[in-house]
């Protein structure tokens, strides 16, 4: 990992103006090696070590960690069957594994449902057929995959995911990372600026199909209401609620730390050797019905997909096939590569139009 570069790169986005605040942080075998942070949380007050942020998707990292460390406390693994801890779960034969690999064809709900209603979209997905054959292919669950890990949690210790995180993973390692944030600390928050759309974004591909009414993709990203973009993430309501697939909020810096937990570098990690094998144990690769592009997931981490020879599609999780992470819409990104032992993690507040790692971040990780 080119820390020059990196530090290079996020200095130019504030010099550019891409940038209104953000943190850069890397670690190495449990060590801090930088973080960096520049600009202002709302155009005014400055951004400070103490800023937090929402973060989108990548908020699937620590969510899926969380539902694996509960399955092995309940002597299960990502080959247990969701149904024997949630019978009504509506694919039968599907796996915790298939679950976070995107494979069982519950993206979206056709039913209507707020994504505050937590007890309406667990019945709708019980409820939903799926939107392709189950374990035939893989499509991202952007927003309804995160429920349905709290719905598993909370049927295995009674408590949301959030509270087992926070209580048994977050605290003891002074992880400044939430899913569901309380009021007290609310006065951190940075506010997100939406990022612009150009004309040729909106012509083909996901952009194209996010906008069809009907499609895979609309339905996936229009459901459950109330969370579709920046202005409904600057509202505490929505930090309050704790979703586990789009709702965290927390610091670079509190994201490099999770992921050298993940690999065993941080004193007092709750992650066994049998966790770490679950999070990059590729299970899919390849076209992705929903996000319209190659992706590649192991147990709930997204990973750098690959091509017919076994190369990378992209180079943006980790320097080589091993790497783990995740990014969030608008441009967070943050990763675990075993290989070299670093961990790295971007947060900001001015997005960018992107699903997965934005401009920045390539040139971040890239020469």
């Amino acid at each position: 990992m080119n820390i020059h570069q990196i530090r290079n790169e996020f200095k130019q986005g504030f010099l550019t103006g891409s940038e209104v605040g953000a943190s850069v942080s890397v670690w190495k075998h449990g060590e801090e090696v930088m973080t960096r942070f520049d600009g202002t949380v709302d155009k005014d007050r400055a951004w400070t070590a103490e800023t937090i942020v929402p973060v989108f998707s990548a908020t699937k990292g620590p969510a899926a960690a969380t539902l694996i460390y509960c399955l092995e406390q309940a002597g299960m693994d990502l080959e247990s069957e969701v149904r024997r801890v949630w019978p009504e779960f509506p694919v039968s034969g599907a796996t915790f594994g298939d679950l976070l690999s995107h494979q069982c064809g519950l993206a979206g709900v056709e039913n209507e449902v707020q994504a505050l209603d937590y007890q309406g979209v667990i019945s709708a997905i019980e409820q939903q057929e799926p939107l392709w054959e189950p374990l035939t292919a893989h499509g991202y669950h952007p927003r309804l995959g995160g429920f349905m890990l709290d719905e598993c949690v909370r049927r295995l210790t009674s408590i949301p995911l959030g509270e087992v995180w926070r209580k048994d993973i977050a605290e003891p390692l002074n992880i400044d990372f939430w899913i569901g944030l309380p009021a007290s600390e609310d006065y951190r928050v940075a506010t997100l600026y939406a990022g612009k759309m150009s004309p040729s974004q909106m012509k083909e591909g996901f952009y194209a199909e996010v906008g069809k009414a009907g499609s895979i993709v609309n339905t996936a990203f229009r459901s459950p209401k109330g969370v579709q973009g920046a202005s409904e993430m600057n509202r505490p309501e929505n930090w309050r609620a704790g979703y586990p697939a789009m709702g965290g909020v927390g610091s670079a810096r509190s994201l490099a730390m999770f992921y050298q937990a993940t690999m065993g570098h941080l004193d007092g990690s709750p992650f066994t050797d049998s966790m770490r094998v679950q999070f990059n144990a590729r299970r899919v690769n390849g076209d992705d019905l929903v996000l319209c592009a190659p992706t590649s997931f192991g147990g709930g981490f997204m990973m750098d997909p690959l091509d017919d020879q076994g190369g990378k599609v992209r180079n943006l999780i980790g320097s080589d096939l091993s790497g783990y992470g995740h990014p969030g819409a608008g441009g967070s990104h943050a990763f675990a590569d075993p290989s070299s032992g670093y961990s790295f993690a971007y947060v900001m507040n001015q997005m960018e139009v992107s699903v997965l790692p934005g401009e920045k971040v390539k040139r971040m990780l890239n020469p």
